[in-house]
């Protein structure tokens, strides 16, 4: 049987060639979908680092206790000026966690500006690298010689009472290891997850508070007002 030999000018001759109007609307319409794709994948990415973020906390919170399990139900001070030491620093050295090993856990991965990155750098320098650029410590809570039993005592709902939080340094723009929400304050909460702030609270639980949830937690009289920042970085 014999077999017609087609050359390959004849090939080219028969195939299907786009026109340039199909392949512009081709080219449309993928680009529509990618304009419809970028938003949903932005916000999977925020929210994995908000769990990310959430996790971290807990992380924190549970060291907290277990040291306040260990010490008399004393609480870590938030910074002690003699020894001058920070509350990351007391876990440290009851031997809790290693910072350099550990800072990764130490931070929100939301609010990373340049000053942020150095001082995680920083950090990570063995054996004794610490950094005040971490979550904050209430300072409800921070102050030297306060006894867990002792704020809950006049702290009744331990679910409102908020211990660790994303946190802020105006001036320095770094996350910070303390915290308050006193009007004019310059280390504050930070409501980096759209427009919220992750905290862990006295009952164990994580959540993320917006404004309105918050001041659920400082009735109004207790302060005279209170203090927030928004992302000066990133989202």
């Amino acid at each position: 049987m014999s077999r017609k030999f087609r050359s390959p000018a004849n090939v080219l001759k028969n195939m299907y060639c786009f026109t340039l109007i199909e392949l512009l609307i081709v080219i449309s319409i993928i680009a529509i979908l990618a304009s419809m794709l970028l938003p949903v994948l932005s916000s999977a990415r925020d929210m994995a680092k908000k769990i990310t973020c959430t996790n971290n906390l807990r992380q924190m919170g549970n060291y907290e206790f277990s040291y306040i399990h260990d010490y008399n139900e004393y609480f870590t001070p938030y910074y002690n000026s003699v020894l001058r030491k920070i509350w990351s620093q007391f876990l440290q050295d009851a031997g809790y966690f290693r910072i350099h090993k550990t800072i990764g856990a130490m931070y929100c991965p939301v609010f990373v500006p340049p000053e942020q990155l150095r001082e995680i750098n920083n950090a990570r320098n063995p054996p004794n690298g610490t950094t005040p650029a971490i979550y904050g410590l209430n300072i409800k809570v921070g102050s030297n010689g306060l006894r867990l039993k002792d704020y809950l005592s006049s702290n009744p709902v331990p679910a409102s009472q908020d211990l660790f939080s994303d946190s802020v340094s105006v001036t320095e723009n770094l996350q910070s290891y303390n915290y308050t929400v006193v009007d004019n304050a310059n280390k504050i909460l930070h409501l980096r997850h759209a427009r919220q702030a992750n905290q862990f609270f006295a009952d164990g639980h994580c959540e993320s508070r917006g404004i309105s949830k918050i001041r659920e937690g400082y009735p109004i009289g207790s302060i005279s007002s209170l203090t927030f920042a928004y992302p000066a970085y990133g989202r």
